[in-house]
């Protein structure tokens, strides 16, 4: 698994109680979905007249101004994350990490060297690669380096735990990838990072990592196909306080990312299913979190459901699910109190969507009227009440606390500005950003949004 894809894990099932202080993420289209996208944005417009949801804009326009001096340097951070209490704030550059006191503003503490254990990624000439960081809510920094998970608690003491691949948000559990005696290839595991013990194993299969997700006491994984004539693979669902891994099979659909409830309330699922033309259709199914106890163990699966072969292994099962009449479209993001599911790659704007109905409520579109670029990086504020978008070089907020958000511009004088994370009140940002007379240098802070 690569920095690039692990480091769209940084916020994954953050719950309402961790204030993470970001939530970003990065969009891209393979090419082999454009058609599939454009058909779920379609859906969405559709939708919306049929729903009567309607597209919002706002023309009041806010400004950020710097809240203090800012970190300069030739190149930009990966993720900039507030420490929960707001009082610090975490730099991850490709090789350091860096932890800055806010007031006043000094750097407290860097991390250059890995920690020990087995290097599972190295970079150039053995350096130390860094991705993934989060703040725990307990205050400690999670990161992986070289593919061991390093920590660094609120007093500044340092330690490491096991080789991961994936830690969830608040820092208690992690993917691992172990080789158990007797095993022919490794496998990986949930394991809890307290005690490096399995909490779930997990098929013997390499996960994709761009389509797994943690959730309060739950995860769940796309289980990879192994080549374009390999039947579609169940999703994997881990119940991280029973311990149970349960295989879910749905015959015809190749699967897409979950999407846990932060919460730990409802998983969304679905996929691409062969239609009578021979194309394919969207599907969109809603699980309710804990699932069907009746109807789940070992050989409770269809022989000739996809991936029978592992429920031999694994319990297979197929929990009540309720599948949705108009397709979410692919991969939304979902707000950090489990409320709000957005598309940033709808037609024309935002999509927004609000759970557990996962009925579309607003097209969220530029005030100014002409027609947005795909927002490239989105940020929730920790509770949930915030939304921060950049679409292109355009920053916007929206006010998910009124009966109609709307998308409301953010001017800020820079030639370049990108997006990082916002606080809980709305005010205060997190970016990077490129002033228009120093056009070669970074400068990288709080940002609040001016009276």
């Amino acid at each position: 698994m690569t920095p690039a894809v692990l480091h769209r894990f940084a916020c994954a099932g953050a719950t309402h109680a961790v204030r993470t202080a970001c939530i970003v993420i990065a969009w891209a289209c393979a090419g082999s979905l454009a058609v599939p996208a454009l058909a779920a944005t379609n859906a969405i417009a559709a939708q919306a007249s049929l729903s009567g949801a309607s597209a919002q804009t706002a023309a009041d326009t806010l400004r950020l101004l710097p809240a203090g001096p800012l970190v300069s340097g030739e190149r930009q951070s990966r993720t900039l994350a507030w420490s929960p209490d707001g009082k610090r704030f975490a730099r991850l550059l490709p090789d350091r990490i860096e932890l800055w006191q806010q007031s006043p503003q000094q750097r407290i503490a860097a991390i250059t060297e890995a920690p020990p254990g087995p290097p599972a990624i190295a970079g150039p000439g053995n350096a130390a690669s860094f991705y993934q960081l989060l703040f725990g809510p307990d205050g400690k920094l999670h990161y992986i380096a070289n593919g061991v998970h390093g920590w660094l608690d609120a007093d500044l003491r340092r330690g490491s735990g096991p080789a991961v691949e994936q830690i969830s948000s608040d820092g208690r559990y992690a993917v691992s990838t172990l080789r158990s005696q007797g095993d022919a290839a490794p496998a990986q595991h949930v394991i809890d990072l307290a005690t490096g013990k399995t909490v779930c194993p997990l098929p013997g299969v390499q996960l994709d990592g761009a389509a797994a997700s943690f959730g309060m006491a739950w995860f769940a994984a796309r289980l990879p196909s192994t080549g374009p004539q390999d039947p579609a693979k169940p999703l994997a669902v881990c119940d991280l306080t029973r311990g149970k891994t349960l295989l879910v099979p749905l015959a015809g659909v190749s699967f897409r990312a979950p999407v846990v409830d932060p919460q730990g309330r409802w998983m969304l699922a679905g996929g691409w299913a062969p239609d009578l033309s021979g194309g394919r259709v969207a599907r969109s199914f809603v699980y309710t979190l804990p699932l069907d106890a009746d109807q789940t163990g070992q050989g409770s699966a269809s022989a000739s459901s996809p991936g029978s072969d592992l429920c031999k292994t694994f319990a297979c099962g197929l929990p009540t699910a309720r599948e949705l009449k108009t397709p979410m479209p692919l991969e939304p993001r979902v707000s950090p109190d489990g409320r709000w599911l957005v598309e940033p790659a709808a037609q024309g704007g935002i999509a927004l969507f609000r759970s557990p109905s996962m009925q579309h409520v607003a097209l969220l579109q530029s005030p100014a009227g002409e027609r947005m670029q795909p927002a490239s990086r989105l940020a929730f504020s920790p509770n949930g009440q915030w939304l921060a978008v950049q679409a292109g070089q355009h920053l916007y907020r929206v006010d998910l606390r009124q009966s109609s958000p709307a998308l409301v511009p953010v001017a800020i004088d820079a030639r370049i500005a990108n997006l990082h994370s916002i606080g809980d009140d709305g005010r205060q940002w997190l970016l990077s950003v490129v002033k228009h007379a120093e056009p070669t240098l970074w400068q990288e802070g709080v940002w609040h949004i001016a009276p």
